[in-house]
């Protein structure tokens, strides 16, 4: 029947089919979850009819001790730490080509610290091998309000060719207790669908390809899409049809941009610049290979204009050996033995290369530790400074020092963290302790100093995980220290991005900066790291206020170093250079990192727009110095969904590929046309320019 038996599924259509409001037979046996005997509150070995259950030392129960959302039976299935998890499921009989709608409700209980709850729906082959899966994130770091019922509905794709049974699946992961009600799966209604073109609306162009086939009067298999009402024939029954649909039209959402409101002063976005990776660099490329490569990272026009680099002050953990500024054996308090020349070796020629390319580049300077003589423990691996006047004045000096020889070799450092990780103390890789008092104590030693030595650099607190916002709040809190202070800088791996609006709303004067995450082999999935790349730092990390997003290694090779023994032993670069090979892999950060780099220049603002504008679409946006415009689109369902943007009077509505990111960015004339930029989970786009839309 060609196109006109596609199942493609309008907002409406989602909507009443989610409420069941249709004929459309229940595949679940069991949906509210009453069937059983069990009478008691906790039960966690008897599932409810037709349901089975395993998980990794997580945990999943039928529950009765609290109001369903409806009935009094509910399941739930949670864990309470990373790496565990939970899961309820069934197996189902689906149709080839199919579509179906998934309908949950779900609640937590409010305990949650960093809950993670999905709905997935996998489609299983004769050997029980997975062709294909859709998911929907029902809780990704963000706790709702507990004990309220919320609706999640999932779209699949079409059943995918050699499947055999699907499996429904509830999963409840991290931190949390994701309760769950009320279940359904249902097949999608088929329906004509005017959209010839698919490009997301029904328009004049579609009202052109149907009159070209009204015209032609033959009969031809290329012509029955264009049959909407199935008489046979192209005629007017078909033109009343996409009439409708043209007028009618509003299978959207729309995200309204007012550029009138505006908020943080970008800085830019990128990665850190270690010692192994710029010795990979420089050592397992060619001359040309690694110019390409530089062009590739930091010019926006060859790449994605990576535009902000936060460099380690001395080595890290991603190091080839350790190593501070002044390491000498008896204490040097005049720092005569200062020294920056081991990064003259490998990192300064790059940073000199890559601001060559791009000069709007800016540098944040952070210490993983002080030099040993400085320190309790006499060494680089944790301890902290030694508790004396002199000390902290000796270590403000040494900062002082650091940003005048950058200076020196062309590289202004635009912001310094006072300690990478203060709350860690690492055994295997340098690294110091700070508490909120020391770290006050060095602010106000260190900001008289550089205003006497006439340096601008900025004074940033806290660099650690948004598990503890009270740290940065606290050392804000000393009136002595806050004089000094620019603002607090996060890192990802504990705690959720909500916590940098704590910091907002005890200091809102100050500036919030999102300094490192990185990716590694526990989490090799592209799409899934796309879009918590995206969703998390990209766009909700941003939307509270950071004015940096920056990842961590800029590259590493294919055994996850080069690097001396200590820390991370499978993290992931922003790219992937084999030594052997010298082939240059461009991983998952490179194209999250692009769509806001490439398009979002530093001195940008960000400027208001729907937050939350529907069907789980999110998004953020941006006014550049030129005046021009950028839009990040998220769209994290399986499904496609048509995106309006409205701006100054102006509108556009664009169709986003389900699992995908699209950057918009348009010049402020009368008139413009946005440039359209998209990568696909399943990686079929890769930031690849798509053809430019109109605002009408």
């Amino acid at each position: 029947m060609g196109r006109k038996t596609q199942i493609l599924v309008s907002v409406l259509s989602v909507l009443s089919l989610a409420g069941l409001g249709s004929n459309a037979q229940e595949l679940l046996t069991n949906p509210g979850f009453e069937e059983g005997t069990n009478t008691s509150p906790w039960d966690e070995t008897i599932p409810p009819s037709g349901w089975e259950k395993y998980g990794n030392w997580g945990w999943a129960g039928w529950k009765n001790n609290r109001p369903a959302h409806t009935g009094s039976k509910f399941v739930d299935a949670g864990a309470w730490t990373y790496g565990q998890y939970g899961v309820w499921y069934q197996d189902i009989i689906v149709s080839p080509s199919e579509v179906y709608i998934c309908n949950i409700w779900a609640m937590t209980e409010g305990w949650e610290s960093d809950p993670h709850a999905s709905m997935i729906m996998e489609f299983r082959n004769a050997s029980n091998g997975v062709l294909a899966s859709d998911r929907l994130d029902i809780l990704t770091g963000t706790v709702p309000s507990p004990n309220v019922w919320v609706q999640y509905v999932l779209t699949t794709r079409p059943v995918p060719a050699g499947t055999v049974y699907a499996r429904f699946m509830l999963r409840g992961e991290a931190r949390c207790t994701a309760m769950f009600d009320d279940a359904s799966v249902v097949p999608a209604v088929a329906e004509a669908n005017a959209d010839f073109n698919d490009d997301g609306i029904v328009n004049f162009h579609d009202y052109a390809e149907m009159a070209q086939a009204w015209l032609c009067d033959c009969n031809s298999p290329a012509l029955e899409a264009y049959d909407l009402d199935g008489s046979g024939e192209i005629g007017a029954g078909d033109l009343k049809i996409l009439a409708k649909d043209w007028l009618e039209y509003d299978a959207y959402v729309t995200i309204h941009i007012d550029p009138g409101a505006t908020f943080q002063e970008m800085d830019g976005f990128g990665a850190s610049l270690t010692e192994s990776s710029a010795w990979l660099i420089r050592n397992a490329l060619t001359a040309q290979q690694r110019d390409m490569l530089m062009l590739e990272l930091f010019d926006p026009n060859t790449g994605i204009g990576l535009s902000y680099l936060r460099q380690p002050m001395g080595s890290s953990d991603f190091r080839l050996e350790d190593y501070t500024y002044d390491d000498t054996a008896e204490p040097d308090y005049d720092l005569e033995h200062f020294s920056i020349d081991r990064d003259r070796l490998h990192v300064i020629p790059l940073l000199q290369q890559a601001l060559a390319i791009s000069p709007d580049i800016r540098i944040m300077g952070s210490p993983w530790s002080a030099p040993a003589w400085m320190k309790d423990r006499g060494q680089l691996g944790y301890g902290r400074l030694i508790d004396s006047d002199l000390i902290y004045e000796v270590y403000a000096d040494y900062f002082v020092k650091y940003v005048q020889a950058y200076a020196a070799e062309g590289l202004a450092i635009d912001a310094v963290t006072l300690q990478n990780e203060p709350h860690y103390e690492p055994y295997s890789y340098p690294g110091m302790r700070m508490e909120p008092t020391d770290q006050a104590g060095l602010a106000v030693r260190l900001g008289p100093k550089f205003l006497t030595n006439g340096i601008g650099t900025k004074i940033v607190v806290w660099d650690h995980n948004w598990d503890e916002p009270g740290y940065p709040i606290a050392v804000l809190n000393d009136p002595l220290a806050n004089a000094y202070i620019a603002g607090a800088a996060f890192h990802s791996y504990a705690g959720n991005v909500e916590a940098q609006l704590d910091v907002v709303a005890a200091h809102p004067d100050k500036d919030i900066y999102f300094t490192e995450s990185s990716g590694g082999e526990w989490a090799p999935d592209f799409g899934g790291n796309l879009m918590w790349d995206t969703s998390t730092l990209i766009i909700k990390a941003v939307r509270y206020y950071a004015k940096t997003v920056v990842k961590w290694n800029l590259a590493l090779d294919e055994n996850h170093g080069p690097k001396k023994s200590g820390g991370c032993s499978n993290c992931r670069g922003v790219v992937t250079i084999n030594q052997s090979t010298g082939k240059v892999t461009k991983e998952v950060e490179y194209y999250s990192l692009g769509h806001a780099a490439k398009f979002v220049r530093p001195g940008a603002r960000r400027i208001a727009s729907t937050e939350q504008p529907g069907l789980n679409i999110e998004n953020v946006a941006f006014v550049n110095s030129d005046g021009s415009t950028a839009a990040i689109v998220f769209n994290p369902n399986a499904f496609r969904q048509n995106v309006q943007i409205k701006w100054k009077g102006l509108s556009f509505i664009k169709g986003l590929p389900g699992r995908s990111v699209t950057t918009f960015k348009w010049p402020d004339e009368p008139g413009a046309t946005a440039e359209v930029w998209m990568t696909t989970a399943d990686q079929t786009k890769l930031l690849e320019r798509q053809s430019g839309i109109n605002f009408h």
